[in-house]
Formats: structure tokens, sequence, C-alpha cells
């Protein structure tokens, strides 16, 4: 209030004596601006300069001459501004040498020059002439060129490119010298005066030269062309500008920032009186070197690694500030000097149009940027997180809600100099605005209800109105005061409404006059803020109540006096008039579920698809349309959403007709789920599948991969039946040579018996003799003869089922086996064999497979040798081998013109031991195709024998195309 005060008679006072101040009430402050020649610079400086006086306590207004073409026209300005202005600005070093020996008759300032003692417009910074202050920037040459050396060490010799006749050039040329000299290096300068002669400059440079821009008007002007006439030569700039045309680095200063500093000078001259000798000229010697990412990748041979990492580093997290879902930005002494995408996005305003910005420019009024800065310096001090949700205002004048985090970058002046992050938080607002609304303008009772204790937590104004109770009181009471159950009781609903197993109560209510309601609640569980309550919405049925019981009172005697369907009809209308009202009370709590269901639907691990029956012209099933699938389906099929639904499952699955197209068609008639197992072969994966009827034509299937199961429970059979095959082995093969053996030793006991007898008569008879010589000469040997190819016959079964039983055990060695190669050795190894019976043989493989390359040469050479044990006597044999892709496997089929195997055979043929061809005279033990099985099975595979038409016979063998892992 005392500052208003002040300010009114501060405006008081000037209108009184307007003589006494520099301008009047009645007409603002005047200042000029003026450069000469393009430049970037300039116009961020005016852009700080323009932030400043926006904070002047008097208006001042501005007058902007830029881009001035001669001195000429600048002399003519600058005597303007002399007769018009109260103070002026001149920018840039070919604008201010134009005062060098001029009087100033108006304070004077310069900013975005060369070094003023240098350029000899001032004699000292600290104490310049009369009339004269400034903000500028400079780096030492010693500086840049250090800098520029680390970024590139292999260059020692520069050509320095000035403009002739700029008053900054001789400056540039005279410090580059002797700060070349200091740091051993080599300049040379070229003069040039236009275009033209820059680039006829820049075709003589040496291939180790690297060429240095200085920071005049026709360099700045002309940067992108000069650097593209020499896009092998390394470019380093005093300036940023020629950095995004592909100068390799550069330099630059904050503009905006230091021309606020300008503007401030001159508002503090203008408005406050300050004494302008007494600011003198500031300079800032705090340089910020750019790169060009693309030149630092096409020189990066023979630049640093540290450098590398430094430009990485930068363009990372400019990056990261880029992309950031939320808004980050910085200020720095009080003005936003950073701003990334998103707050520019969200606002509408530029980059160039927020920096040097007050702080404050994002708030709608000052009294909510004070309310910010307040609670965030309450937070800094007691040293929390300093967090708040405010309100911004965007280029549109649209206001939007933030949630604004701050984080102090200097202990000093931590209000001034601090990183920021906005998130924007308007729709959330708007949410919790509408569902606020929605409570307490509802007609409908409300009550938010703790589980745990039955203290209403809150209650609507519609709540007030019906129980009688102010709604502080009533916030104040349990749930257990007002119904008229016991706390146990209203304990008990309370869980089941916590549960969810009931939704729907009606109990009778007690209200402030004492007076008892009849009331039908629903209730259901809600979460806010980490804490469980039940959302419960009353409703009075009263008189509800009282109808339906007059009601019933009347049915009653109306049955005794009507008919009996008129009673019906009655009930009929009641349960009607009951479903409606519940149907209008549930709506929103069906809502919620319908929700829950969503998330259920879409999180489940089950695949878990919707379908509608698709009909033809004469009404029979031919497809089914996909309507919608959750992620399980997804992940398994590596079918995307956008791809299934809505479409046909012909076309989804690639098949004519679709998958189990009928069974589903079944479900859909009968109105019946059911369960089928099965398996589909393009995935390679058995499925238990779950079909439900839904509506009309829809369904749902429910699909669980049951692929390892099956794959277990086939091992588990397959064992099975190897085990059973060994007891019949054991039981029946090996009994019968045991049998044998068991009666021949008998024989051979009994000729021994009879020997014994004979050897005790001392004088046998010539019969006698002639016994004995007959035992051992022919019954005993023969006798042990047929035990011993009995003897042979068990070790042959027995060393059979150690063969077939190391098969199964032996681990493999699984990599891609290219089964042309392998086919076309074993028929190589085996080619005296085939040439033995004139046998001949193609392969024709195109598909490769995965296993062990051991037992699959196992597989070919067992077939190979029965295919010549078994050759026809009709025909000759031949041998064919070829190969086809069958979904994720690579079948091989294998073909001979040999005898062929019978029909009544064919089950058998994989059984241990078992032979066909038992009563023939072909050696073998009836091993090799149970072996083959076993090794195909072991591959996860599968082999299927049939009759070859052309005589002979063919085996189907599918092997995995696709890495797999043994089981």
């Amino acid at each position: 209030m005392h500052a208003h005060r002040a300010l009114l008679l501060f405006l008081t006072l000037l209108l009184l004596f307007g003589d006494m101040s520099t301008a009047s009430a009645e007409d603002s402050l005047t200042l000029g601006v003026a450069w000469m020649g393009r430049s970037r610079m300039s116009k961020r400086y005016l852009q700080g300069i323009e932030n400043s006086l926006a904070q002047a306590p008097l208006p001042i207004r501005l007058k902007v001459k830029g881009n001035l073409p001669h001195e000429d026209a600048l002399d003519s300005v600058i005597s303007q501004f002399e007769t018009t202005c109260d103070a002026m600005i001149l920018l840039r070093s070919s604008t201010v040498r134009s005062i060098k020996n001029r009087p100033r008759p108006i304070p004077t300032f310069i900013g975005a020059t060369t070094h003023p003692v240098k350029l000899g417009v001032a004699p000292r910074l600290d104490s310049p002439e009369t009339n004269l202050a400034g903000v500028s920037y400079y780096v030492p040459a010693a500086l840049r060129l250090s800098m520029f050396r680390e970024v590139l060490p292999t260059i020692s010799h520069y050509i320095l490119l000035v403009e002739k006749g700029h008053p900054a050039a001789e400056i540039d040329v005279e410090q580059s010298r002797r700060a070349a000299q200091e740091l051993s290096l080599t300049i040379k300068p070229l003069y040039c005066d236009t275009l033209a002669t820059v680039l006829q400059s820049i075709d003589t440079v040496p291939e180790d030269y690297g060429i240095l821009l200085g920071s005049q008007a026709l360099l700045m002007d002309n940067a992108k062309k000069i650097i593209e006439a020499a896009p092998n030569t390394p470019f380093f700039s005093y300036a940023d500008l020629p950095v995004e045309y592909g100068a390799l680095a550069g330099f630059s200063a904050n503009d905006i920032h230091m021309g606020q500093k300008l503007g401030s000078m001159v508002v503090d001259v203008l408005t406050e009186a300050v004494d302008m000798d007494s600011l003198g000229i500031i300079l800032s010697e705090t340089p910020v070197l750019h790169f060009n990412h693309e030149s630092l990748k096409r020189f990066s041979e023979n630049i640093p690694q540290v450098i590398k990492n430094l430009a990485e580093t930068q363009e990372y997290l400019d990056g990261i500030l880029a992309g950031a879902p939320v808004g980050i930005g910085v200020v720095s002494e009080g003005v936003i000097s950073h701003v990334n995408t998103y707050i520019l996005e969200h606002t509408g305003y530029s980059q160039e149009h927020l920096m040097g910005k007050p702080k404050s420019s994002l708030y709608p009024t000052k009294e909510s940027y004070r309310t910010v800065m307040d609670t965030i310096s309450s937070a800094m001090k007691r040293g929390d997180l300093a967090r708040v949700e405010t309100k911004w205002i965007d280029r549109t004048a649209q206001e939007s809600d933030i949630l604004l985090s701050v984080t102090p970058t200097m202990r000093k002046d931590p209000h001034k100099n601090y990183i920021f992050t906005a998130l924007d938080i308007t729709a959330r607002k708007e949410q919790e605005a509408f569902f606020k609304s929605v409570f307490e303008n509802t007609e409908a009772v409300t009550l938010l209800i703790c589980p745990e204790t039955g203290i209403i937590h809150d209650a609507n104004p519609a709540a007030e109105s019906f129980y009688g109770w102010p709604l502080e009181r009533l916030r104040q009471k349990r749930i257990q005061d007002i119904n008229t159950l016991s706390d146990e009781a209203v304990k008990q609903e309370m869980a089941h409404a916590r549960s969810r197993e009931r939704v729907y109560f009606e109990f009778t209510h007690r209200l402030h006059d004492g007076s008892l309601r009849d009331v039908a609640v629903f209730s259901s569980d809600v979460h806010h803020k980490g804490e469980t309550y039940l959302f419960s919405i009353i409703h009075d049925i009263t008189e509800v109540q009282n109808a339906r019981h007059l009601l019933i009172r009347r049915t009653y005697i109306f049955i005794f006096v009507a008919m009996l369907l008129c009673v019906g009809m009655c009930l009929l209308l009641l349960r009607f008039l009951h479903t409606i009202d519940r149907l209008r009370e549930t709506e929103g709590a069906l809502r919620k579920s319908q929700q829950k269901l969503s998330t259920l639907f879409s999180s489940m691990t089950e695949m878990v698809v919707l379908h509608t029956l698709v009909y033809d012209a004469q009404g029979s099933p031919v497809d089914y349309r996909i309507t919608d699938s959750n992620d399980a389906f997804i992940a398994n099929t590596g079918i995307p959403r956008e791809k299934s639904v809505g479409r046909y499952a012909s076309e989804v699955y690639g098949t004519t007709p679709p998958p189990y197209l009928q069974e589903y068609a079944e479900v859909v008639k009968t109105k019946e789920p059911h369960v089928y197992t099965r398996h589909y072969q393009p995935l390679e994966k058995h499925f238990a599948i779950s079909a439900v009827p839904l509506e009309q034509d829809d369904f749902a299937t429910v699909t669980t991969d049951i692929t390892a199961m099956k794959e277990v429970e086939e091992v588990i059979k397959r064992k099975n039946r190897e085990l059973e095959n060994y007891l019949y082995v054991a039981s029946h093969d090996l009994r019968t040579p045991l049998v044998n053996i068991e009666g021949f030793s008998r024989l051979v006991h009994t000729d021994i018996t009879t020997l014994s007898t004979l050897i005790q008569d001392s004088s046998p008879r010539k019969e006698d003799l002639h016994t004995a010589r007959t035992i051992i000469t022919e019954s005993l040997p023969k006798n042990l003869d047929f035990i011993h190819r009995n003897v042979q016959s068990s070790n042959a079964l027995i060393n059979g089922l150690l063969q077939v039983s190391r098969t199964g055990r032996q681990p493999m060695n699984i990599t891609e086996i290219a089964m042309d190669t392998l086919v076309t050795n074993v028929f190589v190894a085996q080619q005296f064999q085939l040439n033995q019976v004139n046998a001949t043989y193609s392969v024709e493989i195109t598909h490769s497979c995965y296993g062990d390359e051991t037992l699959l040469m196992q597989i070919f050479t067992n077939l190979i040798s029965n295919s010549i044990k078994y050759r026809s006597e009709e025909r000759p044999l031949h041998i064919s081998v070829t190969s086809s892709n069958r979904f994720k496997n690579s079948l091989y089929t294998y073909t001979d013109t040999g005898r062929g195997i019978s029909e009544k055979h064919l089950q058998r043929i994989w059984d241990v031991f078992y032979r066909g061809d038992a009563g023939t005279d072909i050696p073998g033990e009836g091993l090799g195709l149970s072996i083959i099985k076993r090794i195909i099975e072991k591959h996860r595979g599968s082999i299927t024998c049939y009759p070859n038409p052309e005589g002979g016979v063919q085996f189907d063998m599918e092997l995995p195309g696709e890495e797999f892992t043994e089981i």
C-alpha cells in the first residue's frame, strides 16, 4: 500500500512540476536503438532490452533502427536520436566506432561489440567518457585459440578471415597473432571485402590448415556459403551462427541476458536518476562453446575422445530435454534462460519469445505468481520439496493448471536461480471438479463410509436434506448410528459390500427427528489417496415399501374375489417396477464393473478372443470375425491387434475354412460351452480351448497353451510303450532261448549220467562202448551246440536292448544341419555296397533342419542298409531322398523300389526285435527301425511308413526347422 501511495504521489508531482523530470507524465520516455548490418546478436540484445523496459516504473518507448546499410544512414539515425530521444543504445562494433570522436549530448549505451578499449571508444572500462556506459561480451583470443586447439589438436596452422576495413578486424588480427605466438601456432590473416574474394581465398588454403571466421558482418551474413565452399576444411568461429552451418566449433554469449542488463542500466539512468558515469562498461568473459555434431563426426579421427564425450553428452542432454514428457526450464538471475519442447508446445510460445522474460511471465496475475513464490519459499525454508499447483497462461490467454516443482541451482538468491519442472494437470483438475460436482449436485443421497470404523467420511447436500443433520454433524457420525441393525450386523454387511459379494442392500435408517425410513443402498468399494471407502447411493423406498405392503394386502383380498391371472399380472408389474428401479440405481456400479472386466480381460495370461459367427446366403456357417483380443493372444500368436480385430479368421490365420469352425458353430447353435484340446500345426502348439456362447452369434474362446504338458504326456506314453516292448522281449523273446538251454541241458545231464554208468562197468560190452561213443561224438556235441546257439541268441537280444537304451540316453549336440550334404555323405560311405547290388540313388534336398549330426547320419545309414537287404529281385534298386517344408518343420521323404512292407506289419515294424521277414534267411535283429523311431522322437519329430505305389516303401520324416531343447 505504501509503495502504491508513493507512486501516486510521484505521478502527481510530475503533473504539477513537469520541468523537474526527464520526461513528463503526459509523454513517455524515448529510447533509440540502432545497429548496422544484419545481426542475430543485436536482435537477441534487443529482446533482453525490451524485457527490462517492460519492468520499468515509467513507460519507455523504443525507436529501433536496425540493419542499417552504411555509415551515412547510421550518422543520420544518430543525429535523429540526439534530438528526439532521451537516450540511445548502439549495438555492434561497426556501429559503436561511429561515436569514437563524436560528442554525446544524451546518455549513450553500447553493446554487442568487441573490447571497447581496444576498439578505441573508451579509455577505460571502469571510467569511460561522459555519458557512456554499456554491457558487452569479450573472449580473449588466447582463450579462443586454446579451446580450438583442444578440439582439433592436429591443426597448428590457421587462416584468419576478416572483413577488410571493419573496425574489429584489426583488433581480431592483432590479438590472434599475439595469442598464436604464445601458443606456438601459426595464423595468417586474409582481408576480404566481398564474398567473391572470400571464396577465392578459401580455394588457396592448404589441406593441413584450419580456417578462423571473424565476427564481422560480411562473414556472418555469408557463413553458410563460405563453409559449404570448403566441406573438407575445419572451420572455427568467434560467434555461434556459423556452427549451425557446419563450423566445427564456435563461441557465443547469453545475448538476451546481457541485453537485459543493458536495459536495466537504461532504466536506472532514466527513471532512478542513477549517475551515468558510475556505471562503467561491463564486460563478460564467460565463453559458451558450441559444437556442430555432423562436423565432429566428419573430423572424428583427429578429435580427442574427451571432446567427443563432451559433445555426445551435450547432444544426449539436449535430446532428453527435447523428448521429456514434462516441462523443464531454467531461471537465471530472475529471468527465463531455457525451456524445453514440452513447455513451448503447451504455451504456444517460441524459445526466442520466452528467453530473457521475467520468471513471472507465464502467470495470469502478479498475485498468483507471488502466491507460488511464497509457497516455494516456505517449502525451501522447511527443507521440503518445493512443489505447488498453480495456473499458467499461454499465448492465446488460455489458462491451464500446472503442477510446478522447483530445485535451486545456487545457494545465493535461490529465488532467482533455479530449475523447474511443470506438468499440465488441467485434465486431472477438470475431472476432479466434474466428479465433485456430480457428488455434490446429484439428487441421490450419497455417503462415503470408512469400512473399518463405519465413520461417514463425506456426505452430499442431498444426504443433509434427507437425514436432517448438518453436514458437519453427519460427517462425524458412524453408519451404525443411523442403521437400525446391530453394530456386528452392520460390520458384516459392510464386509459383503467391500468384497463385492453383494452390492445391493435394503435397510431401515433412523433420521434426525427419530423417524425411520426404509432405504435401498447400492454400495461398493472405491479407492482414493491410498484409502478404501464404501461409496453408497441411498434411495428412500419407504413409500415403495408401504405401497408394496398395501398392494400385497389388497392382492390377497383380490385373490378371493378375482381371477388368478390378475394376481400374476400384479406380481409381474411389481417385479417390473422393482427391476426398473434397480437398473437405474445400478447404472454407475455396472459401468465400474465393466471397467474391471476390461482390465481383467487385458491382463489374463490365457488367450481370450471374442468372435462373431458369419453365415452364407443359405444360413450355413462359413467363417467368423474377430471382434476383440487380449494382450496374451498377441504375445502367443505374434498377430498384432490391428491385423486381427475386425477381420475374418480365415484371413488372419491364412486357412480356409478357419480353424475349428464346426466346433465353434456347434457352441453357438447349442448355446452350451464346450472344451476342446487341439493341436494347431501352423504354430506347432497344443491348445486347450474353452468356447463359450455369448449373445446371438457371438462367442468367446479362452485358450491355454498346453504344448509343454502335451510334450511331457507324449514322452511318458512313448516311455510306457517302450517299457511294454521291453517287458515283452524279456518275457517272450528271452524266455525262448532260456527254455531251449534248460531242455538241452537236461539232455546233456542224461548223456553224462549214461556215460558215468558205463564207465563204472569194469568189463563193458560192445554195445555199451558203441553207445558211449555215440554220446561223446554225436549227442553231446549236438546238444552243446544247441545250448551255445541259444546263449548267442540271448546275448544278441541283450546287446540289442542295450543299443536301443543307449540311443535314448545319449545327449545330443544340437546344431543346424545341412541335410543335402549329410545324406550325400551317407550314400558315398555305402557306395561299395550299393555298387555290389547295382543300386542307384538321387538326393534332392533344399531344406536344412536342427539336430544331432551323428544320430541323423545313423537314421539314413539304417534305412539304406535295409533297402539293400530287402531289395527286390524283380526290379533294380533305386533310392531317392527329397525335402519339403511343413509349417515350422522340414519334411524328408525316403523311398526305395525294394520288396516293400506288408500293411499287416506296418503298425509293429517300430517294435524292438520285430521282423516281418522272420521266416527268411536275411540277417538282422529287428532293431534298425526301432532305433530310427527313437532318434526322430528324441528330435521332437515324427516318422510314418507307407507302401510305395511304384513298389517298395516310403518313409516320411518330419524334423524341426528351428532350434529346440532336448526333452
